[in-house]
């Protein structure tokens, strides 16, 4: 009897010491996921004259040294003092395809350091009206790994219905246009005339 309670005791006991790590290990895991966020955070978006200023803050340990900003038209991509820079598709070639606003550093020493910030601006036409939408920018850091960070407004091509909606537009207007006169051709024909017209008149 005495050699059961003691093999009863143990087990609970070794139980609790288990299910005391578990917790333990669970309650390390979850500081450590909330104290992992995303490496960088991105800041900004159209200002009140229709340009794009983004501030790129930089919350991991490692320089940032290559950040992509996808556009639709912009004609001008201005960067830190020492990076390097190249837009495809601007809207100074007069192509309707979107592109990309690269901007990346050379030497070991630039770049966005560990806790530090950069500013990038995009310029777009200002007698354009360019549809804004939420993308992805990609951030390339020093050990050449990336960060997609979502949730960026960009100047964004339109969708099909926001490139034709002016030919949807006169369409529908040409259509009522037709219905109306449909209407007019059914009414009925040989109405009388009045008595102030000519064919009224007495011949002499």
């Amino acid at each position: 009897m005495i050699l059961l309670m003691r093999k009863t005791t143990t087990r609970i006991c070794f139980g609790a010491a288990m299910l005391a790590l578990f917790t333990l290990v669970d309650r390390v895991i979850a500081q450590q996921d909330g104290a992992q966020g995303p490496p960088v955070r991105i800041t900004g978006g159209a200002n009140p004259e229709g340009n794009f200023e983004y501030q790129v803050f930089n919350l991991s340990k490692q320089r940032i040294t290559e950040i992509s900003f996808p556009h639709f038209k912009a004609d001008m991509f201005t960067t830190p003092a020492g990076w390097q820079q190249e837009m495809t598709n601007p809207a100074r070639m007069g192509t309707n395809k979107p592109g990309v606003a690269r901007a990346w550093v050379e030497g070991k020493s630039q770049g966005i350091l560990p806790g530090g910030s950069a500013e990038f601006d995009l310029r777009t036409p200002a007698e354009t009206d360019i549809p804004r939408r939420f993308g992805v920018v990609t951030v390339r850091f020093e050990d050449r790994t990336t960060y997609p960070y979502a949730g960026v407004e960009l100047p964004s091509a339109p969708t099909t219905t926001e490139q034709y909606q002016m030919l949807i537009g006169l369409g529908l207007i040409f259509a009522i246009i037709v219905a109306a006169r449909g209407l007019r051709s059914k009414r009925p024909v040989g109405e009388p005339i009045g008595e102030d017209d000519p064919g009224d008149a007495p011949a002499e």
